[in-house]
């Protein structure tokens, strides 16, 4: 079964090696979890979440070899 998600990712991986995808879902279990890293997720965030982990996460990956560069 292909999830939205792993979709989506598929479709955002596939156009550039340098796009970063982080998947905001409630599907927590771990077979989705671990759909979404197969599929190239770079981070798979759980609703709810706690914003100030969510901003963390977005840092860190942005912060990662090969993340496009922020804007000025």
């Amino acid at each position: 079964r292909a999830s939205i998600s792993s979709s989506t990712c598929r479709c955002a991986c596939g156009r550039t090696a340098a796009a970063k995808v982080i998947l905001l879902t409630a599907r927590g279990i771990s077979a989705d979890r671990l759909e979404g890293f197969a599929v190239g997720a770079n981070e798979y965030v759980i609703k709810p979440f706690d914003t100030p982990e969510l901003l963390a996460r977005i840092g860190e990956v942005l912060a990662r070899p090969g993340a496009a560069k922020q804007p000025a």
